[in-house]
């Protein structure tokens, strides 16, 4: 590790305190969302398929998600059986699902989307509106950085 620069305390301390808000983040909506009877990574699912434009195909969620299609159909499978989604052939391919919310499964999206504002506001609401557009600036920096660092990290590995 020649001229690796040491990361001081407060980079330590900043990362640290990191972590501890997206551990405290998620449990906050994890415990919200159990208590839909909906495991997080179903309820996930049923967020991105509100979200896409159109009847999302099982492949294109996959891809969207970055999960494998088996885990992929076993969760759609469940979700339809709970009734939150339904599936369809497409009318262009018969061989792929179209994958459309039911009522039940836009009732639950539409009601998380209420409470996670309300959770995101208890995290964020101790900051001033110029205090959290400089959060959002800094975080979307280190983002980028990590981004740019993983990416230099994969190239190297891929060429040694």
């Amino acid at each position: 590790m020649k001229n690796a620069k040491k990361t001081s305390s407060r980079e330590v301390d900043a990362a640290r305190l990191m972590i501890k808000i997206s551990h405290m983040h998620r449990r906050t909506v994890e415990k919200f969302v159990s208590d839909f009877g909906v495991p997080r990574s179903q309820h996930r699912l049923l967020m991105h398929i509100e979200r896409m434009s159109g009847a999302p195909s099982q492949s294109e969620l996959a891809r969207q998600l970055d999960v494998s299609g088996a885990t992929v159909a076993v969760m759609l499978k469940k979700l339809e059986a709970a009734g939150y989604i339904e599936r369809c052939a497409a009318a262009v391919d018969s061989r792929s699902n179209e994958i459309t919310l039911t009522p039940a499964g836009l009732d639950v999206v539409s009601r998380t989307r209420r409470k996670f504002s309300e959770i995101d506001e208890a995290f964020f609401g101790a900051l001033s509106d110029d205090e959290l557009e400089c959060f959002i600036s800094h975080m979307e920096k280190i983002v980028a950085h990590a981004s740019d660092t993983e990416g230099r990290k994969k190239s190297s590995s891929e060429k040694e």
